[in-house]
């Protein structure tokens, strides 16, 4: 398996990051592909990928942290980070309507102009759409960018999902599908060639409130196996192939 978005650089990780890789890779976690934020702080993130073989780099924003002040230093710094050290993607970047904060005009701004820096340099592009899964795939269809597009722990409409996925675009799936009847409705209706997984962690766990771990992909592997009436080998090999397709031969 491939965890294609997760945050091991949380401090949550600091004490026992080294377990929690292992823990992972014993049950069948291969690579993990960080998403190091501008805005948060990428130095940890990139220490942990540059001491870690399995570990890889995506590098984005929280779209909810754009304001007037800050858009053109966001942008300038995703830009730096690409330079600094391989990236497999851009991301996560998007549109953010669920948390307070956060100008949503500015940040389908920042969408665009990270869609196509995405686009220039050939990398695959991470999309987190929290309350705008509508808003997101129709700005991207609109940019007609030639690179692949995951869709991040997509919190939106089933038929706005299969429609995007019947025109190329990507959705991973976190741990938190044990507990969400969206997530389960969605995964009944896309097809397997259009799904990957990711853990999220910290966030998006099975259970609410608690630490989420990238060896939780195994339970996402389980709910969409049940939903898909298919074997768990069968959703683990579509996931990987899909995986390595998507970053573009980069892992």
């Amino acid at each position: 398996m491939i965890d294609v978005h997760c945050h091991l650089d949380d401090s949550s990780f600091e004490a026992d990051l080294e377990d929690v890789i292992h823990d992972a890779k014993a049950k069948g976690v291969e690579k993990f592909v960080v998403s190091a934020l501008v805005d948060v702080g990428v130095e940890r993130a990139f220490e942990i990928a540059l001491t870690h073989s399995c570990v890889k780099l995506s590098v984005g924003a929280q779209p909810q942290s754009v304001t007037e002040e800050n858009y053109s230093e966001l942008l300038l710094n995703i830009e730096e980070a690409l330079k600094r050290h391989p990236v497999v993607a851009l991301g996560e970047v998007g549109l953010d309507r669920g948390r307070e904060g956060g100008d949503i005009t500015l940040q389908k701004k920042l969408l665009r102009e990270c869609v196509r820096l995405a686009d220039s340099k050939k990398l695959p592009l991470i999309v987190h759409s929290r309350g705008a899964g509508r808003e997101a795939i129709e700005l991207l269809l609109d940019e007609k960018p030639e690179i692949p597009i995951d869709m991040h722990a997509f919190d939106g409409r089933v038929s706005t999902a299969y429609e995007a996925s019947r025109k190329g675009v990507m959705f991973s799936i976190p741990p938190s599908i044990v507990r969400s009847d969206q997530k389960k409705a969605l995964i009944k209706r896309l097809p397997l060639n259009s799904i990957m997984l990711e853990s999220d962690s910290p966030a998006l766990g099975p259970q609410p409130g608690t630490r989420n771990v990238p060896s939780n992909l195994l339970a996402t592997l389980k709910v969409i196996a049940q939903e898909k009436n298919a074997t768990m080998q069968e959703v683990a090999e579509s996931a990987y192939k899909n995986s390595l397709s998507f970053f573009l031969g980069r892992l």
